[in-house]
């Protein structure tokens, strides 16, 4: 079954997720998609919302891929000293549900120590 946010697959892709999502709502008893975010998105040197906040939220993956040491944090004044560091070039950091509880829901943002660069976001949701 292909959703409004999974448009844009490969069609291999969807297939295999098809498989998977039947598991995860027999095991779980709940359906889920791809959240509608972009993939990636550009952090600068001052705060930028990287996720908003979805109740819907079941998991996200946040990576840097800029060559510049980030920081990410659920709280608008994120910086060096008050969030998670992300190693440049590829730190990465995944939330789920049932390990971060609430964590995941909020809105999250991220902050580059010298240059703006990109970072890659995932995440997955509860479908209706």
């Amino acid at each position: 079954m292909t959703t409004q946010r999974d448009q844009g697959l490969p069609r291999d892709l969807e297939e295999r997720l098809g498989t998977l999502r039947a598991l995860i709502s027999r095991q779980f008893n709940v359906r889920t998609q791809r959240e509608a975010i972009s993939l990636t998105l550009t952090v600068a040197t001052t705060a930028t919302q990287v996720l908003k906040n979805n109740p819907n939220r079941l998991a996200f993956i946040l990576v840097n891929l800029s060559a510049n040491v980030g920081y990410f944090a659920p709280v608008q004044t994120v910086s060096s000293s008050a969030g998670i560091r992300a190693a440049a070039s590829g730190g990465s950091f995944a939330f789920i549900w049932n390990e971060d509880f609430d964590l995941v829901a909020l809105e999250w943002f991220a902050i580059n120590d010298t240059l703006a660069g990109t970072w890659l976001r995932l995440g997955v949701e509860g479908a209706p």
